[in-house]
């Protein structure tokens, strides 16, 4: 025997209660997302958890871009850092962003941090396609460009290396081509102050 017009109407409407929250529940996040990521953003030189920071960079990048990648994070212990929150934030979605469009919707992408006792070491590893040897040298460079290799604009990876500069660390990247790349940022902790980078 077949539903009644009004248990198929009832039906309809648990469906619907059920998606409605779903998605509540998925805006009550990306809304908690986004306070964290706007408090992450402040201007002034504090203390800034990186894992948090991470954290809320990932949540911000578009489901259709993460596609089937899988994302690994392999944190370790690491005290507050002291930084300009908002520009670590541009290097890590710089970063981030860069490896998904690299592994183009597929692989793996693994985030590792550590903390030796004096500094603090983060690195984004991709399974993409890698870059050539010859751009490798040329990559912080901020007048480089590689079309539609898999840096197409140099700017923002030089601006990663500015910014990472400014606060007396470092960044280096390894990669080999159909393999994939790993960038490796070191900061130290204890960090009284440092210029504001400008735009």
């Amino acid at each position: 025997m077949g539903m009644t017009v009004t248990e198929k109407i009832l039906a309809a409407l648990d469906r619907n209660t059920k998606s409605t929250y779903t998605a509540t529940k998925r805006i009550g996040s990306t809304m908690e997302t986004l306070r964290s990521f706007a408090r992450l953003d402040e201007a002034e030189f504090k203390q800034v958890d990186i894992h948090e920071a991470l954290d809320s960079c990932l949540e911000l990048i578009p489901p259709d871009t993460i596609g089937a990648v899988q994302v690994f994070k392999e944190y370790g212990e690491m005290p507050p850092i002291q930084a300009f929150a908002g520009r670590l934030n541009q290097v890590f979605m710089t970063l981030l962003n860069n490896a998904f469009e690299s592994l183009k919707g597929e692989g793996t992408l693994t985030i590792t941090t550590a903390f030796d006792g004096k500094e603090a070491s983060i690195s984004i590893a991709d399974t993409g396609r890698g870059i050539a040897p010859d751009q490798l040298d040329r990559i912080f460079d901020i007048h480089f460009k590689a079309g539609e290799k898999r840096i197409k604009a140099g700017f923002p990876i030089a601006g990663c290396h500015s910014i990472v500069s400014q606060h007396h660390g470092d960044i280096k990247v390894a990669s080999q081509v159909g393999r994939g790349s790993t960038f490796t940022i070191t900061l130290p902790i204890n960090l009284k102050s440092v210029q504001n980078p400008k735009d």
